[in-house]
């Protein structure tokens, strides 16, 4: 009973985006913008845990140990099973960078391999980039970016 009780609020936090076909959360948020979910197995026994890993679990089953779960949509308070998917920390940020979408991020995939190449010095291909002659540096000796 209590778990069809948990999945009941889970099922009224969240209304699904007819553009997209994401789940958009409609509670608590994250400082980092993804929905959180808290439920409680009787008076004591409280529970938080991130909304979107929560929909995976109920509907495709565990998550292993030090895995992430992901977005297809790139919607991180979307809780639609469909649009997650499992991976790892180096799988997502691969999936960052591969759309351009880390925080912060001013370089896309392609810019990184594209200084690496690049035989210039450190501040004319800052000046193109638009980015600090440091952050250049660190990408050419791989302390930043390591994973490509």
């Amino acid at each position: 009973m209590a778990l069809e009780r948990i999945d009941a609020a889970f099922d009224q936090a969240w209304i699904p985006e007819p553009n997209s076909g994401c789940w958009l959360w409609l509670r608590a948020q994250n400082g980092a913008g993804y929905g959180t979910f808290h439920h409680t197995r009787g008076r004591k026994n409280s529970k938080s845990t991130l909304a979107h890993r929560f929909a995976y679990q109920r509907a495709k089953g565990s998550i292993p140990l030090g895995a992430h779960v992901l977005h297809r949509c790139d919607n991180p308070i979307c809780v639609n099973p469909e649009h997650l998917f499992v991976g790892t920390a180096r799988d997502n940020l691969e999936d960052m960078a591969k759309k351009g979408r880390a925080s912060g991020q001013k370089l896309a995939l392609a810019d990184v391999q594209a200084i690496r190449e690049d035989t210039r010095s450190l501040k004319a291909v800052a000046a193109d980039y638009g980015v600090s002659i440091s952050l250049i540096s660190k990408i050419r000796h791989r302390a930043v970016w390591e994973h490509l």
